[in-house]
């Protein structure tokens, strides 16, 4: 391929095979980094060749855009050293593309618009130790079930109420990078 025109799709639509894409225009499904991760990548990551790094995985979810759905960490260490362009390949992989695969990610990318996450130059204040990934993870899970749940119960949305007080905890007080 001869120039960055020719790589990019016209359409927002499947594809297969690897295609290399702008960095910047690949949505978010997830709204915190882990530290100890992209560390690890650091160590191996060679901006100067690509060839050792996996394509990154995004889909489609109705929105106009391909989201990444598996990579965030590596977009971010190739976001920066700099680089634009990132081999990506489309997720056909069952738990992404089913219904509830869908409606679980369509969930995460309103809370990376709740917090104004556009893309991955986005998240650079807001890597984390492991410790506090693995308690969003879990309030994450409470939240998703509730979630999918809610129009079958008619009580208060405490699980919402204390989602958010976490968020604002982490995101005032617990910042790393």
């Amino acid at each position: 391929i001869e120039n960055k025109e020719q790589m990019m799709p016209t359409e927002i639509e499947a594809f297969e095979g690897i295609k290399l894409f702008p960095l910047l225009e690949l949505g978010l499904s997830q709204i915190y980094l882990n530290a100890d991760k992209l560390d690890a990548i650091e160590r191996w990551f060679d901006p100067a060749d690509l060839s050792n790094m996996e394509p990154l995985t995004v889909h489609d979810f109705g929105n106009g855009r391909y989201t990444l759905t598996d990579g965030h960490s590596r977009a971010y260490v190739v976001y920066k050293n700099g680089l634009s362009f990132v081999p990506i390949v489309y997720d056909t992989v069952e738990i992404v593309a089913n219904e509830l695969g869908q409606k679980l990610y369509r969930m995460d990318i309103e809370w990376c618009e709740r917090f104004h996450l556009a893309n991955i130059s986005d998240l650079n204040n807001r890597i984390l130790s492991q410790l506090f990934l693995y308690l969003i993870d879990k309030l994450s899970i409470l939240y998703h079930f509730y979630s999918f749940f809610k129009g079958f119960w008619k009580k208060v949305d405490f699980i919402t109420q204390v989602w958010y007080t976490c968020l604002e905890l982490m995101q005032g007080e617990f910042k790393m990078g």
